[in-house]
């Protein structure tokens, strides 16, 4: 890809990224449950 994306393909990625909870939702009340695991790092610069 080069340049910036269209109007077109950032909307479709929104959506797209919008559907990624949805998939793997187990919630019926309307929630979304999302276990997190993440890494925490802290850089000290001297």
């Amino acid at each position: 890809m080069t340049g910036p994306p269209t109007e077109a393909a950032r909307l479709r990625f929104a959506a797209d990224l919008a559907e990624v909870p949805k998939k793997f939702n187990r919630a019926d009340d309307g929630t979304v449950p999302a276990a997190g695991e993440y890494l925490e790092a802290i850089g000290i610069r001297r």
